[in-house]
């Protein structure tokens, strides 16, 4: 899959206004599933979302490579540390690149799993907790990404936080 069928992909998704909840990758948001879900933010912003499709961050991208045949790993921390050829600074940004966001070690939310720890199967020494991924838009600027249950899919600003960016392999 090319950067730019990515981006295509994913401005597809702003375009149809799709939603976020967590855990999904491109299901079609039903009244059935809204009124079982016992997430509180999905109860709170969810029935927005009934009538649409829904992913959650790392969703979008394993929606997107599911439709080339592809597949990519559910989870930002995960996407960063394996499917990523180099992760650089936000100021390298070009189309079609991975964009995250993260938390160091001490930082306010902080929540890195285990298995990106030392001694974890996927460690790589980088301790940060990618706790977010978006995509870099055709405008390097920007990012799309799926940002909440209360949002969902937007287009923010890359200097909105996002401290990271790298190709996907």
């Amino acid at each position: 899959m090319t950067a730019d069928q990515l981006i295509r992909l994913f401005q597809g998704y702003l375009a149809a206004r799709d939603g976020y909840i967590p855990g999904a990758s491109g299901q079609l948001w039903t009244r059935e599933k809204q009124q079982k879900s016992d997430v509180p933010t999905v109860q709170k912003y969810g029935a927005q979302w009934i009538g649409h499709h829904v992913e959650d961050c790392s969703g979008a991208f394993v929606r997107a490579y599911k439709s080339a045949g592809l597949s990519i790993y559910h989870g930002s921390n995960r996407i960063a540390r394996v499917s990523v050829r180099q992760l650089l600074p936000p100021d390298q940004a070009s189309p079609g690149m991975a964009a995250f966001k993260g938390r160091g070690p001490g930082e306010k939310g902080y929540d890195l799993p285990g298995e990106y720890r030392p001694g974890g199967q996927y460690y790589t020494g980088d301790l940060v907790d990618y706790y977010h991924i978006g995509l870099v838009d055709s405008d390097p600027q920007y990012v799309i990404n799926a940002q909440s249950t209360q949002t969902g899919v937007v287009r923010s600003k890359l200097s909105s936080g996002w401290c990271a960016v790298g190709y996907l392999k």
